[in-house]
């Protein structure tokens, strides 16, 4: 896919932070970029200046707010892709067990410096 769409930080951070739970050409034809640009930006050879955010970022209420828009807007791309591959028929769509893991991951590092449970 040629794409002139282009990726803001937050979008590479969400790129990074995904990686091993979407694959590369459906981050792409997510974020309207080619395949190319994403494997750039996972490997650095682009925006090498953008680190992942820290969990928490300045308190426990702001990483739970900040972990919450990481797993909506990742569960929000999954049913995206799930309902394009079940349209064209594509036999094995991105599983629900991806997804948890994926919400288990992004969980897990959103509440990294949670101390009471």
């Amino acid at each position: 896919m040629a794409a002139n769409r282009k990726l803001s930080v937050q979008d590479v951070q969400f790129i990074r932070l995904t990686r091993e739970f979407l694959s590369t050409r459906d981050l792409a034809a997510n974020f309207g970029v080619s395949v190319q640009t994403i494997n750039d930006v996972v490997a650095g050879r682009t925006w090498r200046h953008v680190e992942l955010p820290s969990f928490p970022p300045r308190s426990l209420a702001e990483a739970k707010q900040e972990g919450r828009e990481v797993i909506q807007k990742a569960l929000n791309m999954l049913l995206k892709i799930r309902a394009d591959c079940i349209e064209r028929r594509i036999p094995e769509p991105p599983s629900l067990d991806q997804a948890v893991k994926l919400i288990r991951f992004c969980e897990t590092r959103a509440g990294a410096g949670d101390t009471k449970h």
